[in-house]
């Protein structure tokens, strides 16, 4: 992959490949074996290819909140590296209430052990499956559009502390439930056509 991202011109605009997405926990291996060896691997490439450090790529890692470990432990004094962090209130341990993910979203942090700099590379406005179609969570209900636009908003204004994020997902299969599609969110008047709004929407 990291050859045929400088090779070939239709990747000319990727600038980061993260080494493995949510792996398994309590593997012995992953931190010191599997990703000390795949950040060699990477660079030994792109040393081949002669590509000078200002275009070489970032390598990215899930971060230590995931729970299989602190990438930083193989990682000190490397540069060009970024780490990846999952955030879903869906299946977080907190009130299932609007105010307490607002809240939660308002005062997140993330990034803990010098895990930075890092990318939500994952969220959604997914709730808890037990209450996620209930009367007040139902995204159907015209009357609950304005809690997911500012929660939307609170978590886009956390996220962006750092290097920023990525929705899971742009389009999704699930027929009127926008709450994993960006696409359908927007379309529906919930997300902003400009992402540039959360700042006044969020009331953090």
């Amino acid at each position: 992959m990291t050859e045929h991202i400088h090779t070939n011109k239709a990747y000319r605009t990727t600038g980061m490949i993260e080494v493995l997405n949510e792996p398994a926990r309590e593997h012995p291996d992953l931190i010191t074996k599997f990703y000390a060896t795949a950040h060699d691997k990477i660079r030994e490439i792109e040393a081949g290819l002669n590509i000078a450090a200002d275009k070489q790529l970032t390598i990215q890692f899930m971060d230590k909140g995931w729970g299989a470990g602190n990438p930083r432990d193989v990682l000190q004094g490397k540069e060009g590296v970024a780490f990846d962090n999952h955030r879903y209130l869906k299946w977080a341990p907190i009130e299932q209430s609007k105010a307490s993910y607002l809240s939660t979203s308002c005062a997140d942090t993330f990034g803990q052990d010098d895990n930075k700099p890092i990318i939500v590379g994952e969220w959604s406005l997914a709730v808890d499956s037990a209450v996620e179609w209930n009367a007040d969570w139902d995204p159907t209900k015209e009357e609950n559009k304005a809690f997911y636009t500012q929660w939307w908003s609170a978590q886009v204004q956390a996220y962006e502390k750092d290097l920023g994020w990525t929705f899971w997902s742009w389009k999704t299969q699930l027929g009127g439930d926008w709450r994993w599609s960006y696409s359908a969110a927007v379309d529906a008047g919930v997300i902003p056509k400009d992402p540039n709004a959360a700042a006044g929407l969020a009331k953090c």
